[in-house]
């Protein structure tokens, strides 16, 4: 792990910057664009060549205080969000969350290769199941941890480690504690999964 604080602020020792610090606020989707292709390119071969928009979301969403960012599926296009407060984290922590909603639109494009569907009728059907998964709370919680491995195996332990350092620094223990009821592994969890897969921070 780097010695990058976990408050997400310029740390002098080691010359790491918020992203706020590398791009002007209108210019954010165009620095998450270029590290969604940078990633894409060099982990994500079944995403290359796919539509992809990239949004934020501020404190209007419902989930703004418990994700950091969601990945969607619809006509054609994978649509991920990353919510506000990234604007304040480090290129790192902004991988760390890039990688696994990445992982989810990955997830998606398997299941159409797979599935290999014609019709375009049983297309939106696959695409209806696939979204109505999440709703089922122990699916989805096999899914998130799913996705969080992938990543790691993807070479992104450390930057996920940086995200969840981050987001233990931001919230409250109440809420921290969530966390693994929803799937996403701890810090700790990454450190040995990192180790297992040869991949150690």
């Amino acid at each position: 792990m780097s010695s990058e604080s976990t408050s997400g602020e310029h740390d002098d020792s080691t010359g790491i910057k918020p992203l706020q610090d590398f791009a002007s606020t209108k210019n954010f989707l165009e620095l998450y664009s270029r590290v969604v292709q940078e990633m894409i390119e060099k982990s994500y071969p079944l995403l290359k060549n796919k539509k992809i928009k990239i949004k934020e979301y501020g404190h209007w969403a419902p989930w703004y205080f418990y994700c950091t960012g969601y990945c969607l599926y619809s006509s054609g296009c994978y649509t991920i969000a990353v919510t506000k407060r990234v604007r304040k984290y480090n290129e790192s922590t902004l991988r760390g969350i890039l990688a696994h909603e990445l992982c989810h639109a990955e997830s998606y494009q398997k299941h159409f290769n797979d599935c290999r569907f014609k019709n375009s009728f049983l297309q939106f059907i696959s695409l209806i199941l696939g979204n109505l998964q999440y709703l089922k709370p122990s699916l989805s919680k096999l899914l998130e941890r799913q996705m969080d491995i992938e990543s790691i195996k993807k070479g992104y332990g450390k930057e996920l480690l940086d995200k969840v350092k981050m987001r233990e620094s931001e919230f409250p223990p109440y809420v921290i504690s969530t966390a693994p009821k929803r799937g996403y592994l701890s810090s700790d969890e990454i450190i040995n999964f990192m180790r297992d897969v040869n991949k150690t921070p």
